[in-house]
């Protein structure tokens, strides 16, 4: 007879595996060159906000930023082999349904779509039409959510704008404000 130990070690589950990828259109970047550097620093930073709020619970699988279908068939492949548990694509500003469906498909997991807006509001006065497609987060979102629900993609969206604030006060969390624009269900009868 086989002796049983009085207690079991604890297995520890794994952490959840959360894929990033961001992107924007890339016939913007020869035409607004300010543009792409100042996304990418939007999509670093989500990056780092993710990982600090998952620290212990999760994993955050950053593929970086697309600017193509070439470029997010290479990032499926690679969150694809990473087995992720959940999908983020932050949409930074307008980008093709080619770019992210395939990152979608080839994941199997679950999607968010989010786009987060750079200030509370624009500067319309002295905006051009480069700084202004920084703030077009929710333009591809319709493309997406049309895509995605043809193909039977799972996906939620959410849109917010993120801004600096002076301070800690009404609406604002760890010094950045923050207001809920939209958030809805890409899959009918899901909440």
């Amino acid at each position: 007879m086989t002796s049983v130990p009085e207690t079991l070690p604890r297995v520890r589950p794994r952490k959840a595996k959360i894929g990033l990828v961001a992107g924007g259109l890339g016939a913007y970047w020869p035409q607004f060159p300010d543009l792409l550097p100042q996304l990418q620093r939007s999509a670093t930073r989500v990056g780092e906000r993710l990982r600090a709020l998952g620290e212990d619970d999760f994993e955050v699988v950053d593929v970086g930023f697309i600017s193509d279908p070439y470029e997010g068939a290479a990032a499926a492949e690679r969150l694809r082999v990473a087995g992720c548990d959940l999908i983020v694509g932050f949409l930074t500003t307008y980008m093709t349904a080619s770019m992210l469906a395939p990152v979608a498909q080839r994941s199997g997991a679950p999607v968010l779509l989010i786009n987060l807006q750079p200030t509370e509001k624009m500067d319309h006065d002295t905006f051009d039409t480069g700084a202004w497609l920084a703030y077009c987060g929710s333009c591809p979102l319709p493309e997406m959510a049309n895509t995605f629900r043809r193909a039977g993609i799972d996906f939620r969206s959410v849109c917010r704008a993120f801004w600096r604030t002076s301070g800690r006060g009404p609406g604002s969390v760890g010094g950045y404000g923050q207001r809920l624009c939209v958030a809805r269900s890409g899959t009918p009868g899901m909440g």
